[in-house]
């Protein structure tokens, strides 16, 4: 008998042991201790999420971005506070052309970071390469896929940069209105729906550079005119964030994420990684470049293995016939 019982303690203490490998920080923990994922981590996150755009392959896939931009315009997602920014920085290497179009998303000239932003860009040419970027005080500014930076700065808290190096031949304007235009379009359907206890999309601006100081004026050099300011979400760690798909989600949720991926065509969204959780329980859209997307399918199904065995159940009946009530 009494071996019976050291046996069953044994294998009750592995199974301790296997749920707290599979859930290292949710192992009997509330979401206040979740562990916010490392810096390290975060910017080759962030880095890889731009596997998928390439504002470099062809002519056409770069106007139809524009056009897709041009729409969005057209649709009304205009940041409500353009009116605050100033154009007073007569920028020689920004054609009308392109400031028109970027306008609407351009930082106000009371946000909380402008100031800084004008003294870290106004003392040397952060963007002439890694090197200088570092000297300029940002952190670990490793270019990622496709050459796109994600990096923040101790003179601007709470916030992120994603920049490209002079050195990289994109059209930078282009890739970042994109994504502050997604993320316009992403809260437009929180809110439409009222998911906003349930999710969250960074918010995102374009700051113009100063004309000077430039890059060097040799081969190899493409002025970049621009970079892009992001809300920091404070999303959770890798093991955390997969913990929480498995410990957090509820009917509710899966119903909610299930509407916005639908309603916004998020192709790129149907990856944890793209959408994780934060420390404050709701779910993040950092992912803000692929959206009304019609020329990918929508794969639904890649997050149901995401989820506990209930939950995935329940996903793969919202692929198949939808929200019961919808439309009711």
């Amino acid at each position: 008998m009494l071996k019976k019982i050291a046996a069953f303690f044994c294998l009750a203490g592995c199974f301790q042991v296997a749920f707290a490998a599979e859930f290292p920080s949710l192992y009997y923990q509330p979401i206040s201790a979740f562990e916010e994922l490392d810096e390290e981590e975060f910017f080759y996150r962030q880095s890889c999420d731009e596997r998928d755009f390439d504002y470099r392959a062809s002519e056409s896939d770069q106007l139809e971005a524009y056009n897709h931009i041009l729409q969005m315009q057209q649709d009304g997602f205009f940041d409500a506070d353009h009116h605050l920014v100033s154009r007073s920085l007569n920028n020689p290497y920004i054609s009308d052309d392109i400031w028109q179009h970027v306008t609407p998303y351009l930082i106000p000239d009371d946000h909380p970071a402008k100031e800084a932003l004008d003294k870290i860009f106004s003392s040397s040419r952060a963007l002439r390469s890694v090197k200088a970027m570092r000297q300029a005080g940002f952190s670990n500014p490793v270019p990622g896929y496709k050459g796109m930076i994600v990096t923040k700065h101790k003179s601007i808290p709470g916030y992120l940069i994603k920049a490209y190096l002079d050195t990289t031949n994109i059209p930078e304007w282009l890739a970042l209105t994109h994504r502050a235009i997604g993320a316009r379009y992403i809260q437009n359907t929180i809110d439409k729906f009222g998911y906003q206890g349930i999710m969250k999309v960074p918010k995102k601006w374009i700051y113009p550079l100063p004309a000077e100081p430039s890059p060097p004026q040799e081969e190899g050099y493409f002025r970049k005119n621009f970079v892009l300011v992001v809300e920091n979400m404070k999303i959770l760690s890798f093991a955390d964030n997969e913990a929480a798909y498995k410990r957090l989600i509820t009917k509710k949720i899966l119903e909610a994420l299930y509407t916005v991926l639908r309603e916004d065509k998020l192709v790129d969204s149907v990856y944890i990684d793209n959408i994780p959780f934060s420390r404050d329980g709701k779910i993040a859209f950092v992912d803000t470049e692929h959206f009304n997307t019609t020329t990918k399918p929508l794969h639904l199904e890649h997050l149901a293995r995401c989820f506990s065995k209930s939950m995935r159940a329940y996903w793969l009946q919202l692929c198949s016939n939808g929200i019961q009530n919808e439309g009711k």
